[in-house]
């Protein structure tokens, strides 16, 4: 059975199904988002204040107040130690699936890879509280491991899908919005996990997002499918067009050695890693830090954590659009977009957080350079991101394993080190972190300007090979 959302009641067309399918998987890296972040912001009421702890533990800003919030729930005495490995527990996992998912997507089909991982994303996220009460924190440690080890394919799946349904005249604006997703859903995951925090308790913030996936894989399962010419309510028009934009489906043997040695490849790697870098040191780490220095409340850090995100979104859909435009009517190439917008959305943050760890305990202008920095953050997903569908076709799904799965793992030690560093609590001490994670976004972001390439790789070009 299968459901023709393209469909009105009397019959006529309305939608494409390369758009419904792109509508599907943009809300499967939303959910998926909502269900990686609800820790990070929950982590934060869950756990005894480190303050409490540790009598020694400096207060960088004594004279601001913190407003109160009830919030039902336990308090468990994590370590910040034991914290920063909590937190960064979800990398490991997320990475040893990277590669086999794009291999599997590229191979069978990305329909099953991806419902399938956030299905069982799903399973572990509603067994968190469960784990929480019932173990010491390294039982949190290996369940968010495993909801990483669950999330590893999506996004070697999103390019999988991508370059099977999406022409290129469509690639830049509409990919750019498939990975938006990551944004709104720390939108909605941080916002709806503090609200849900604050009106009812903290388990039901991963019941809520758990059973959420779980509605949107059925749905997913009834309308979406791996290839065009497996689509059974596809028009003739539109399969036509794809044939034509993207060619048949084919499956070659992957040229290991030639992507490995290839600049562009680890060009893609350098800009990953320093939008990484930057991106998840917000994602993860901004909750503690508006929580233990600037003293936001569990309703104000869910609101702050969540208004950058909403900048980031809106910037990368703006920014998507208009790098379409503009490499259409030949005002720009692929290829210096693509450069341009990569470095600027890496470097740009980075130093907006350094400036915000200048800004000291000046809590609205200190939340206002996180905003502005994300808004940044933007073009970056009209940079890199779809650069990886410039360069190769017919393995876009085991490519974007590579580069996706190694800049998630380039953050994993992050967290422990950021726990280790800041184990005072002082504005220096952040500030030694945001310094060294800008040095190292500037360093790899200019390796991918000068690495990178906008035309397809020759390695990728097998079409007169003999289809296995």
């Amino acid at each position: 059975m299968a459901i023709k959302p393209h469909y009105c009641i009397y019959g006529k067309l309305v939608i494409p199904q390369r758009y419904v399918l792109c509508f599907m998987i943009f809300l499967a890296v939303l959910i998926s988002y909502t269900m990686r972040v609800c820790l990070h912001i929950a982590i934060v009421e869950i756990a005894v204040p480190l303050r409490h702890m540790q009598g020694n533990l400096t207060d960088p800003c004594p004279d601001l107040k913190e407003s109160t919030v009830d919030v039902k729930g336990g308090t468990y005495n994590w370590t910040a130690e034991q914290q920063g490995h909590i937190l960064g527990a979800f990398f490991p996992g997320y990475v040893i699936t990277h590669l086999p998912g794009g291999f599997l997507a590229d191979v069978i089909g990305a329909k099953h890879i991806l419902g399938g991982g956030l299905a069982l994303s799903a399973v572990f996220t509603f067994l968190t509280p469960v784990v929480i009460k019932n173990s010491e924190w390294w039982g949190v440690y290996i369940i968010r491991f495993f909801i990483g080890f669950a999330q590893g394919p999506i996004y070697p799946c999103l390019s999988t899908f991508l370059s099977k349904w999406v022409p290129l005249r469509e690639r830049t604006a509409l990919g750019a919005f498939v990975n938006t997703g990551n944004q709104l859903g720390s939108i909605i995951g941080n916002l709806g996990s503090s609200q849900i925090m604050a009106h009812i308790n903290w388990p039901m913030v991963f019941y809520f997002w758990a059973i959420l996936a779980a509605i949107w894989y059925i749905f997913f399962m009834l309308t979406c499918y791996s290839e065009p010419t497996t689509h059974p309510f596809v028009t003739e028009g539109e399969a036509q067009m794809l044939h034509e934009a993207i060619g048949p489906k084919q499956k070659f043997k992957v040229p290991w050695l030639s992507i490995v040695k290839d600049p562009a490849v680890w060009g893609l790697l350098g800009g990953q890693i320093g939008h990484d870098v930057i991106f998840f040191l917000i994602v993860v780490q901004l909750p503690t830090y508006m929580k233990n220095v600037l003293k936001f409340n569990i309703k104000e850090n869910g609101v702050l954590n969540s208004i950058p995100y909403l900048c980031l979104w809106l910037s990368s859909l703006v920014t998507g659009v208009l790098a379409d435009y503009l490499i259409s009517k030949d005002k720009i190439s692929i290829l210096r977009i693509r450069q341009i917008y990569t470095f600027v959305g890496n470097v740009g943050p980075g130093i907006c957080v350094v400036i915000a760890s200048y800004l000291g305990c000046n809590r609205i202008a200190s939340a206002s350079m996180f905003i502005i920095g994300m808004l940044i953050m933007g073009p970056f997903y009209s940079g890199m991101k779809v650069n990886v569908l410039d360069i190769t076709k017919n393995f876009a799904g085991i490519i974007m394993a590579i580069v996706n799965g190694l800049g998630a793992l380039a953050y994993f030690p992050v967290p422990s080190v950021t726990s280790m560093v800041t184990k005072n609590n002082t504005l220096e001490e952040w500030r030694i972190v945001f310094w060294v994670l800008l040095l190292i976004c500037t360093a790899v972001s200019s390796a991918y300007v000068l690495l990178t390439s906008g035309e397809r790789a020759e390695w990728d070009k097998v079409e007169n090979q003999e289809s296995e």
